[in-house]
């Protein structure tokens, strides 16, 4: 019988490794595969069970679309409850490897449809899981412990290419690097808003009584700025893997204590754990398979997709530095960056009217308009703006468009309130959305003074 083991020149340590098409063991990709439907399952889970669906996607009258995606729309009456039961039976049929392929690119089309309804529950892990979604439809992980390779006895294999692995590795490795150079920034680095949440956090077992002392404001702020820079030269570096996994298995619970984010830090743990370890450490968890059969060449257009894939994501974290003025206050070019727990800020809004016959601003309760917690929750110039425009389309009744005013205030990080809108009396239904530059806005808040 031959053997089910890859070549000692094939490890993981071998230069042979950056050979896109050589074989390594895959128990890795089975493992992968079992951690990321469990943690699908627990996401879909979660929304049921807080019967987050009907909150999020079904009671609000008005939702906040992404630019150029206003077109992605809620299912109507309760039918977004059996948009979120496919959901689960995909997550099960990826952790099984059932019909994987199918279930891979229903789960991604499906959840990626729930992420762009609303603009207002925009998370990095959700858009993470969206990302994740798109790059296990590529990966072969129904070959190793699945009922696929039982199914189909000839897809049952102990090898993956190697590319499958460097693969994972970029998708896992862009929010670390992005998150760090995301914290290069003077709020920071002088320990803001770390001062402010610890302080909130005084009760942490043990070490909740440090929180409060400067020393430790520093040490925690600067600790994460260096393991997000670090974290992926440290996982690939083999004399520095074990401190970078032990270390960030430490970041990752406590930030599950000190956050309350949900599924996340256990989504990162167990794709670092899996992604970054050798290979071969895993190889004796699960059976071998006994058929020899190599692993296929990924097609030139699939290739061609991916890189392209990674491409953009290297590119899109970069535009806010297209917009003028501090990302963190204007929220221009904040979405699909990576600017995690960076900043504590709140927007208060205050929106008006110019009847035709009067032509005196009149205050507008958002209450007919939006939910309670949507209004919290609308960050960014291009939620302001489409609120605008919404007040005045239910206004105007297929007359003249009513003007619509706002006057807006962000606290960022302990600062006085400082006004975003430049020019309160500027009518914002008459502005279009656009990916530009809003005039309309100051670009921080030393400009609002």
């Amino acid at each position: 019988m031959q053997s089910t083991q890859p070549p000692a020149a094939q490890r993981l340590d071998s230069p042979k490794l950056w050979s896109p098409h050589k074989s390594i063991d895959n128990t890795f990709l089975a493992l992968f595969r079992i951690a990321w439907g469990t943690c699908l399952l627990w996401q879909i889970w979660w929304y049921f069970s807080t019967d987050l669906i009907r909150t999020y996607y079904i009671d609000p009258p008005f939702h906040f679309t992404y630019l150029y995606f206003g077109w992605v729309k809620p299912w109507s009456g309760d039918w977004m409850y059996v948009h979120f039961f496919a959901l689960a039976v995909a997550a099960l049929c990826i952790l099984l490897g059932f019909y994987y392929r199918l279930a891979t690119i229903l789960f991604f089309v499906g959840y990626t449809h729930v992420f762009l309804i609303d603009k207002c529950w925009y998370l990095n892990h959700y858009y993470l899981i969206s990302l994740v979604s798109f790059v296990i439809i590529f990966l072969p992980a129904e070959r190793r412990f699945a009922m696929d390779a039982w199914r189909r006895p000839n897809l049952a294999t102990s090898f993956a290419p190697t590319w499958t692995l460097w693969l994972l590795r970029a998708q896992i490795g862009i929010p670390y690097f992005f998150g760090g150079v995301a914290k290069l920034n003077a709020d920071w680095l002088r320990g803001e808003p770390m001062r402010t949440w610890l302080a909130q956090s005084s009760d942490f077992p043990l070490i909740g009584s440090w929180f409060t002392q400067e020393w430790c404001v520093y040490f925690m702020s600067y600790s994460g700025l260096f393991i997000d820079l670090l974290a992926v030269p440290c996982l690939l570096w083999k004399r520095t893997r074990p401190w970078a996994l032990a270390i960030l298995l430490m970041f990752h619970l406590m930030n599950v204590r000190l956050f309350q984010i949900g599924v996340f830090p256990w989504m990162m743990i167990a794709l670092t754990l899996i992604g970054f370890t050798e290979p071969d450490r895993w190889r004796r968890l699960l059976p071998a398979v006994a058929n020899p059969a190599q692993p296929s060449r990924i097609p030139h257009w699939a290739a061609a997709i991916l890189i392209l894939f990674l491409v953009v994501q290297l590119i899109v974290p970069w535009r806010h530095w297209l917009y003028p003025g501090n990302v963190a206050f204007t929220r221009e070019g904040h979405h699909f960056s990576w600017r995690m727990k960076l900043n504590e800020r709140t927007v208060a809004s205050k929106f008006s009217v110019l009847p035709p016959e009067s032509g005196q601003p009149v205050p507008v309760s958002l209450v007919p308009y939006v939910m309670g917690y949507q209004e919290s929750k609308m960050r960014d110039p291009d939620m302001i703006l489409q609120l605008a425009h919404h007040i005045s389309d239910q206004l105007s009744a297929g007359g003249d468009r009513v003007p619509v005013l706002a006057d807006v205030t962000v606290e960022l990080n302990g600062r006085p309130p400082a006004d975003l809108t430049s020019d309160p009396s500027t009518n914002l239904a008459a502005v279009p959305r656009t990916i530009r530059h809003a005039r309309w806005i100051h670009g921080s808040p030393e400009d609002s003074q």
